[in-house]
């Protein structure tokens, strides 16, 4: 598992320009990107060859400009964490909350007549006590925190990185691009420009409070920009050089087997099945999941032509045709609304949350011992179901995701692949049995005039799988052992 700057401390250092660098450096200060009526870079611009060197060079990517904020701010990555540890100390920062500061105690304390703003707030910043408690999280983050409180930590000068790692360049459409973070150092620019001829000092902070507010989290979204691109799974290095990246494929742990069996016909494991969690294996199958989810559950429910949508209403539990918000409809018309739904699955309460359009319900479930009956629209309900007497409730995404895939499994096929592969048996092809929760129940379902057996539906409250359980026979060609099943080798389905 990768570390992250909960584990180790991060070295805020990094940012913090000392006067022999600066002294090896040029400020960049100029918006254009170009000189005036020319095809020449700006030579005090975020793309100036003088500098970051000549396009195309080496050193365009290894040379490093910066901007003069004019006034000092915290290390961004300080400011982020000091806001975690009490929320009220960034109202004052912004002038939202007026206190006057306890140096007895080293807190500030609520005041309608005390004191504002970001200059106050740094005037007490080094005799601000922190409350620690048993979270080696706050423990970190008020470490590093103490650390860069410290004003020879603070920033006044804030490095633009190297021009050849975000450059200005034409397409082959002959469409100019350039990356993201060229837009936040214009607006820390822009804002710098409105008082690079005022005389600013230490005793005329407090009148650039707000400007210097707006510096800070400009910082904090440089910060947090290329740290996103470096940083995490999702990051640049990891998405480019580091990962195991497979097309609808999922990440997994292997564990074991469940030992308790109630029915020895419902004993799964054979030679080649693998019993999958119900996010992994909706995730390994995206497309296939949201065609089925929309042809079960959104067809006939969701108006594509406008936001007229018939759901079931929160307080009445009655069909009603309403009106939905744009955002609301697309969240179940959209590939990208059900691939954000299925990335949220991951958490189980998630999976526990009643489905909704807006406020409203999508269908209803009722419960009649093993059998379960699904209810999307209360003016056609099944023979033998009263309303008013069986107590429906609202369907969860879980109930949805699983009735709407659980079908595709009598012929998806999946391959386990055992990274860093080691040998032939480190890919092995399987079938897939799909499990909810731990344990789940069998049911007979009840939809659309249709009725099924299904084995695993979701018992609400229980733990949902989360993990891969492989054939026994594959454990030792997978590299893991019956007795000790580690959780340091990556495993991937389909």
């Amino acid at each position: 598992m990768a570390k992250t700057l909960e584990d180790d401390l991060f070295n805020i250092d990094l940012l913090v320009l000392q006067p022999n660098q600066i002294k090896l450096m040029k400020e960049v200060t100029n918006l254009a990107v170009f000189e005036s009526n020319t095809q020449v870079f700006s030579k005090d611009g975020l793309f100036s060859t003088e500098i970051f060197g000549p396009v195309g060079s080496t050193l365009r990517l290894e040379k490093a400009g910066y901007i003069d904020l004019k006034l000092p701010v915290l290390h961004p990555l300080v400011y982020k964490y000091l806001k975690t540890l009490d929320k009220q100390y960034d109202e004052i920062m912004k002038g939202k909350l007026t206190v006057t500061f306890n140096k007895e105690l080293g807190i500030y304390e609520e005041d309608p007549n005390g004191q504002t703003g970001f200059e106050y707030f740094m005037s007490n910043l080094q005799d601000l006590k922190f409350v620690s408690n048993d979270s080696k999280q706050r423990e970190n983050r008020i470490s590093l925190v103490d650390y860069g409180r410290k004003p020879d930590k603070w920033l006044q000068y804030f490095v633009v990185i190297p021009a050849g790692l975000r450059d200005y360049v034409i397409d082959k459409s002959g469409r100019p691009s350039q990356d993201e973070v060229n837009d936040i150092y214009r607006r820390i620019i822009t804002s710098i420009n409105t008082i690079r001829n005022s005389r600013v000092t230490p005793s005329t902070y407090s009148n650039y409070d707000m400007f210097r507010y707006k510096i800070q989290n400009l910082v904090l979204d440089v910060f947090t920009y290329l740290y996103n691109i470096l940083e995490g799974k999702r990051g640049f290095v990891q998405s480019k050089w580091a990962s195991r990246s497979v097309e609808f494929s999922t990440r997994n742990v292997i564990t074991a087997n469940t030992t308790v069996v109630k029915d020895i016909k419902t004993t799964r494991n054979t030679n080649n099945e693998t019993i999958i969690g119900l996010y992994q294996y909706s995730k390994g199958i995206t497309p296939l999941a949201m065609h089925h989810i929309h042809k079960n559950f959104v067809q006939g429910v969701v108006n594509p032509i406008n936001n007229n949508a018939k759901v079931i209403d929160k307080k009445t539990l009655r069909t009603t045709l309403k009106v939905v918000k744009t955002k609301d409809k697309e969240v179940w018309l959209s590939r990208e609304g059900l691939n954000n739904m299925l990335n949220k699955f991951k958490q189980d309460v998630i999976k526990s949350d009643y489905a909704t359009i807006g406020e409203d319900y999508i269908a209803l479930v009722v419960e009649k011992g093993k059998d379960v009956y699904i209810i999307k629209d209360t003016n056609n309900v099944p023979e033998g179901i009263n309303l008013d007497r069986d107590k429906p409730r609202p369907i969860t995404y879980a109930e949805i995701i699983y009735i709407s895939i659980v079908d595709t499994t009598n012929y998806v096929r999946g391959t386990i692949t055992r990274y860093p592969v080691q040998n032939i048996g480190s890919v092995h092809p399987v079938t897939v049995y799909l499990k909810t929760t731990e344990p789940a129940r069998k049911v007979i379902l009840h939809m659309d005039g249709i009725e099924k057996e299904l084995p695993e539906y979701p018992i609400d409250g229980n733990e949902y799988l989360g993990s891969l359980v492989v054939p026994t026979t594959a454990l030792k060609r997978l590299g893991a052992d019956l007795m000790e099943i580690s959780s340091r080798s990556a495993y991937k389905l389909f």
